[in-house]
């Protein structure tokens, strides 16, 4: 499990250098590229 978390971060770290972290979940794969996406889309459309 650690090793999981670790990797997480670790992608997650690189693509927010890459200037898109709404992404960072999506490399995981299956369910998880879909939430952050959504949560990003509800607070654009509430700005």
């Amino acid at each position: 499990m650690t090793v999981v978390l670790e990797e997480i971060l670790a992608r997650t770290t690189y693509i927010e250098l890459a200037g898109e972290p709404h992404n960072d979940l999506g490399l995981v794969g299956g369910s998880f590229d879909r939430v952050p996406v959504r949560l990003q889309n509800a607070v654009g459309h509430n700005r």
